[in-house]
């Protein structure tokens, strides 16, 4: 079994619990934040490989829509938070986590690949995924620390997985500056996918925004492009990561050290 951690949906979710760790005028809260998580998804899942998948800054999903995730723009939250990841890669590393990002595409595309090749629990709160559930496939949320499963999915919103890239073409996602059809959101769009012939209105929108559906789900479904990504395998080293550990202050992981060294180094 694989465990499929989204890197940058870890660095942004531990980043605002984290966001005043410095040491040495450099902030450090998503290294911290997000080796703790780790941790716990290793006492959970102790027997299985992680893998930590990164988004790259060339976006192939922008060449289909100049508008795809336009308005998120580098704050000083995001610079921060992306300052810190070469050293983060560096940190898990030494954990033995291995990682692959590829030019063009994003986690999520990745995550959709590799998660065919085994059976997967795929760590992330990105509801996109959605479309990845089946029975070999599980969403861990991280706040919540459950399961989530297709028949959880199913429950939820009486479709299979497989239409949920359309729910996103059909209803749009803000986060991603994704615009859906006019007068259509999620509700609507799941229930017209349940019924499609529900109303004759409903059906005009979708017979005559016929296009718009199809460039948006383009960009929902996953992966935009089905690739090998090549995963940079990495062994552990407990002198590194001791070190790294003491570079950064990390006075709590240092105090508790054995517990790391059982954990990733036996």
């Amino acid at each position: 079994m694989q465990l499929l951690i989204d890197g940058n949906n870890m660095a942004f979710r531990v980043h605002y619990t984290h966001r005043n760790l410095t040491a040495n005028g450099e902030p450090t809260g998503v290294l911290y934040g997000s080796i703790q998580s780790v941790r716990n998804f290793k006492e959970m899942f102790s027997n299985a490989r992680i893998i930590c998948c990164w988004d790259t800054r060339k976006n192939l999903r922008k060449k289909l829509s100049s508008e795809y995730k336009a308005k998120r723009k580098i704050n000083s939250d995001r610079k921060r938070i992306f300052d810190q990841l070469p050293k983060l890669k560096v940190l898990l590393s030494t954990l033995g986590i291995s990682s692959t990002e590829y030019s063009g595409l994003e986690a999520d595309d990745l995550l959709a690949i590799l998660s065919k090749l085994d059976e997967s629990i795929i760590v992330s709160n990105d509801e996109d995924l959605y479309q990845l559930l089946n029975s070999k496939v599980k969403i861990l949320k991280p706040k919540k620390k459950e399961l989530y499963t297709h028949s959880d999915f199913v429950n939820e919103f009486n479709i299979t997985s497989d239409k949920w890239a359309e729910v996103l073409a059909m209803a749009g996602k803000g986060s991603n500056d994704l615009k859906g059809l006019p007068g259509i959101g999620r509700i609507t769009a799941i229930k017209y996918l349940r019924n499609k012939k529900i109303r004759d209105d409903l059906n005009k929108i979708i017979e005559n925004n016929k296009h718009k559906t199809l460039e948006n789900l383009a960009l929902t479904t996953l992966p935009f492009k089905s690739i090998i990504p090549k995963i940079q395998r990495s062994t552990t080293n407990r002198n590194t990561f001791h070190r790294l550990c003491t570079q950064y202050r990390f006075t709590s992981i240092l105090k508790e050290f054995k517990n790391w060294e059982q954990l990733f180094f036996k």
